[in-house]
């Protein structure tokens, strides 16, 4: 199977690639110039102008699935919202147009869980209404729009995930990642010798392993002839505390190198706004006979390791 990602810096592009390489697929990942080498990855690099995408298929005749991870982030986003509509949601558009065109066998877009709200409250299902107005969030919505209408009495099959916030360790340390939640806080650990939370660390948020998502995608292309084209949330339907968070990556550090590290934040902070419970429904995603088991102590260890190897002073 011939997969074509987008994103040479994705966090999770990388990742995904990394998976189904091992897997035996051919894998290919497409963007703009960057010195990153996946020759040790037996993943080929295609370096293109992202205002010419067709070149992505001039020089790629077979492409059996193109999975789309590249965009401007959260923070990118509202610094510059042009940039963000510009990508995030036209060129988005565009790809999944050449795709169709190309006739890839199916087409993924890896959206936001963020859509909905940036305060969200009680069990959110797809059918939740999305009124985000982040311009990161808008513009995925809009790319949700643009892909669905391409795809739509076509050929090639589409698939939405809305993403939750996916923990993973990087391949490479120049990965656009440690603004993150849980990289940051690694990153921290070994920079700082102490976490030190950044944000509320009441904040609710959901967190979902990228081994989860990576079972799931081989999962979807066994069974391709069976799932319909649709948008599904991608999480794993619990939400824990950004102090849980970090209390869970303190205790993998200490089960991992027998050393203790300190969180410091204002301890009003927790109680400083009223968070309501909230969850994101994984019911529509389970309903195509996927069971998301989300186990995170695999991916801190690994991200912890990493962490260690690159910034440890």
């Amino acid at each position: 199977m011939h997969i074509v990602l987008s994103g040479v810096t994705s966090l999770i592009g990388n990742n995904i690639a990394n998976y189904f390489a091992k897997k035996g697929h051919n894998i290919t990942i497409v963007g703009r110039e960057h010195n990153i080498n996946f020759a040790n990855y037996k993943i080929k690099l295609k370096k293109i102008n992202w205002e010419n995408p067709e070149h992505i298929f001039s020089d790629i005749k077979q492409i059996d699935a193109f999975i789309h991870c590249a965009g401007i982030n959260a923070k990118e986003s509202k610094l510059n919202k042009e940039k963000a509509f510009k990508f995030n949601s036209i060129t988005s558009g565009k790809i999944a147009r050449l795709c169709r065109e190309n006739n890839v066998k199916t087409f993924i877009f890896l959206s936001t869980i963020h859509v909905y709200s940036s305060n969200p409250i009680g069990l959110i299902n797809e059918d939740f209404l999305t009124n985000n107005q982040h311009p990161y969030a808008q513009s995925k919505l809009k790319a949700e729009e643009l892909i669905k209408k391409n795809f739509k009495n076509s050929g090639t099959k589409f698939l939405i995930l809305r993403l939750s916030n996916v923990i993973a360790s990087p391949l490479f340390k120049e990965t656009n990642c440690w603004e993150l939640v849980a990289q940051n806080i690694c990153k921290q650990i070994f920079e700082k010798k102490y976490i030190a939370l950044r944000s509320n660390p009441g904040t609710l948020r959901d967190f979902i392993g990228i081994n989860v998502l990576n079972k799931f995608l081989e999962y979807y292309f066994a069974n391709l002839s069976f799932i319909n084209s649709d948008t599904y949330n991608f999480a794993s339907g619990k939400s824990i505390t950004i102090l849980e968070l970090a209390n869970k990556i303190k205790n993998n550090y200490l089960k991992l190198f027998n050393d203790k590290i300190e969180i410091k934040y204002e301890e009003f902070d927790v109680y400083k706004f009223k968070k309501e419970e909230f969850c994101f429904s994984i019911k529509k995603i389970e309903s195509l006979g996927y069971k998301i088991e989300n186990e995170l102590n695999n991916e801190i260890n690994q991200l912890l390791k990493f962490s260690k190897l690159n910034f440890e002073i």
